[in-house]
C-alpha cells in the first residue's frame, strides 16, 4: 500500500531486522501493558496471586498474541484486509472456550484448545478465580497443581510458550 518496507529494503535494510523491529516494539508495548495490568490488578483482582505469575500470564499472552499476528498476517497481502479478516479470526478463536468451559471437559481437550491464544487466555482464568475465591491465589506452591482445577496456571503459562514458538 505505502511500500514503505520496499523502501527501507531498498535502503539496506534486511527483511529480518525489519521484521524483528517490529516484534521489538510490540513486545517493548506489551510489556509496559502488563505491567500496568499487574499494578492496577494487584490489590483487587489478582490479590492473593504472585504478581510475577500475574505479570508472566499477561505478559505471554500479549506475546502469544503477537506470533499469532504474524501467522495470520502472512495469509494477506494488503494490510487492510490481514487487520479486518485478522481482527474477526482472533475474535473467532475465543469460542472454543466455551465448548471446554464445563467441568466435564478433560483437562486435554482444555490444553488441546491452549493452542488458540485467546482460548488459553480465557483457560488460564480458571486457575485465577479458583484459588483467588480460596484466599490462596496462584503462587510458587500450586502453579503446578491440578488439585482444583484440571489445568494448572504452569501448563497454560506453557502453552502459552508453545504458541509463541
Amino acid at each position: 500500500e505505502l511500500k514503505l518496507k520496499e523502501g527501507m529494503l531498498q535502503m539496506g535494510l534486511g527483511p529480518k531486522v525489519y521484521t524483528l523491529s517490529w516484534v521489538f516494539i510490540f513486545v517493548v508495548t506489551y510489556f509496559v501493558m502488563a505491567l500496568l495490568l499487574t499494578i492496577i490488578g494487584a490489590n483487587s483482582v489478582f490479590e492473593y496471586s504472585d504478581k510475577g505469575i500475574v505479570f508472566a500470564f499477561f505478559f505471554l499472552f500479549f506475546v502469544s498474541t503477537i506470533a499469532f499476528a504474524f501467522f495470520l498476517a502472512s495469509f494477506f497481502q494488503k494490510a487492510r484486509s490481514a487487520s479486518t479478516y485478522g481482527s474477526l479470526i482472533f475474535f473467532l478463536t475465543v469460542f472454543p472456550y466455551f465448548g471446554i468451559s464445563g467441568d466435564d471437559s478433560s483437562a486435554s481437550s482444555k490444553l488441546g484448545a491452549c493452542i488458540l491464544p485467546s482460548t488459553c487466555f480465557a483457560v488460564g482464568t480458571f486457575p485465577f478465580v479458583e484459588y483467588e475465591a480460596n484466599g490462596v491465589g496462584v503462587n510458587s506452591e500450586n502453579i503446578n497443581s491440578t488439585k482444583d482445577v484440571n489445568v494448572s496456571m504452569g501448563q497454560v503459562l506453557g502453552m502459552f510458550i508453545v504458541d509463541t514458538v
